[in-house]
């Protein structure tokens, strides 16, 4: 019993070592001179070069020259995958040849030869027959799955007409042929699939203009391959808040081992990665990162891009500077990685990335009016009344931008110690301020003078102050006055 269960399992390794040999098959990769006329004159020499490293004994045995029919004998010589034979007489004209490679012929693994090889040529004069001089790509070649066109060269003019009704691809690939002279093209309507190997075949019965046939029928093979060129990144651009590229001041994109500063980055700008192919937006996702950590948006829509666009979800800080890094392993639509990392320096330094600053204020109560700068502190407030009064606050802000009225009404406080003081809003609004500066903000209430002598009053911005923009200061902004 132990005996017929180990005999089933070696078996089955047998079955499974010959399916994985099958995989990768032994077979002819190519051949020269290659189907159709050969002109004598041209040399004597014939190669076969084979898929694998090939044993070399076993293909010589296998290997056979004949001329009109008879067998030849010559010598043989190698170069890795490559036999070259030179036959022990030379091509004759009006003769016809043919090379044969028979399936016991075998690689160095053991694995024979997938399917008899045969190729024929011939130095006969062609009186008049159209030959085929040339394909791309050509017989038993690997091609690009990506709509790849397929090119016949004729040694004569051919119809298209008489061309398209007798040429086929198994299997069957819809597309069209363009005719130009002695050259056709096939254009497809889809990529190939890949992995598979295509028969394109021009039956014997095609003619030429002069009604001679092809005698013939003329096939090759190919196969749609795996492509294996992993994704570059080429150029990074950046975009302003408009989407417009920046051509001046928004940094120096292109691609170096150490990254540059680029300053006068702007909150709004994004960055628009270009790569050499279509990559997985995903994947480039997963390859980026921002240091100091600052969360991002990936505009482009999940999917294949060769254009990716990225956009700072959390407003960075003033005149902070940044890493964008993209990692390797972006993937192209075929699975294969990127191989090199790059990094891109952000300055935000920005003319319309300040955050709102408080210079100064002033207070006009009971007819009088006192200004105190940012560093005035501890200056007597002089208040007088209890009135109405006005609050107005002078700001350092982005260029072309004013103070958020509202995010001020959040973040304004009037305080005091020994209850000494005491202001209530009524309204908030823009003051005036000459051409190109930042507008004033005016806040009118009524100022509650205590009947304590004195008191220290604090009027302060807490953080969270935006701009117009969305720019937002980060510190709380204030000016102690004594009462």
């Amino acid at each position: 019993m132990k005996q017929g269960i180990a005999l089933l399992l070696l078996s089955s390794l047998v079955l499974l070592s010959c399916d994985i040999l099958r995989s990768s098959p032994f077979e002819v990769a190519g051949w020269s001179p290659g189907e159709g006329y050969s002109d004598p004159n041209s040399g004597t020499v014939v190669s076969v070069w084979f898929s694998h490293e090939p044993d070399r004994s076993s293909v010589e045995r296998s290997f056979e020259f004949s001329e009109d029919g008879v067998k030849l004998s010559g010598r043989f010589a190698w170069a890795n995958e490559k036999m070259t034979f030179t036959p022990s007489s030379p091509p004759r004209y009006g003769s016809d040849y043919t090379i044969t490679v028979n399936t016991d012929a075998q690689n160095t693994e053991g694995v024979s030869l997938e399917k008899r090889f045969e190729g024929r040529w011939t130095t006969r004069p062609l009186e008049g027959r159209p030959a085929i001089l040339a394909t791309f790509p050509g017989d038993l070649s690997l091609i690009a799955p990506e709509y790849t066109k397929i090119t016949v060269v004729f040694s004569t003019l051919v119809p298209i007409n008489a061309f398209t009704n007798h040429v086929s691809f198994s299997p069957q690939m819809k597309g069209h042929w363009a005719l130009d002279s002695s050259e056709a093209v096939f254009t497809p309507d889809a990529a190939w699939q890949r992995g598979t190997m295509y028969k394109m075949t021009v039956a014997a019965a095609f003619e030429n203009a002069a009604g001679k046939t092809l005698g013939n029928d003329f096939v090759i093979r190919f196969t749609a391959d795996r492509e294996t060129v992993p994704p570059e990144l080429t150029s990074v651009t950046a975009l302003d808040e408009k989407g417009i590229v920046i051509e001046r001041g928004g940094g120096d994109w292109t691609l170096r081992e150490i990254p540059v500063e680029n300053a006068g980055w702007e909150t709004g700008y994004k960055l628009v990665f270009h790569f050499s192919e279509d990559v997985d937006v995903l994947s480039f996702k997963k390859a980026v990162s921002v240091v100091p950590s600052l969360s991002f948006n990936i505009e482009t829509n999940q999917g294949f891009s060769d254009a990716v666009i990225l956009s700072l979800v959390d407003c960075p800080v003033f005149e902070q500077r940044y890493l964008v890094n993209v990692a390797s392993g972006v993937k192209d639509e075929a699975g294969n990685e990127s191989a090199a990392s790059s990094s891109y320096r952000l300055y935000v330094n920005g003319k319309k990335s300040k955050p709102p600053s408080l210079q100064r204020i002033a207070i006009a109560n009971g007819g009088s009016s006192f200004g105190f700068g940012i560093g005035d502190n501890f200056t007597n407030a002089h208040i007088t009344d209890d009135d109405a009064a006005a609050i107005t606050l002078w700001f350092d802000t982005a260029e072309g931008a004013d103070i958020n009225l509202y995010s001020l009404m959040e973040c304004f406080s009037f305080s005091s110690t020994n209850n000494a003081a005491s202001f209530q809003t009524t309204a908030i609004d823009y003051g005036t301020a000459p051409d190109g500066e930042s507008r004033p903000v005016v806040i009118t209430g009524i100022l509650d003078n205590k009947e304590v002598e004195h008191g220290v009053i604090t009027i302060s911005v807490g953080a969270g102050l935006l701009d117009t923009y969305g720019n937002k200061q980060t510190k709380a902004q204030k000016i102690v006055l004594l009462k």
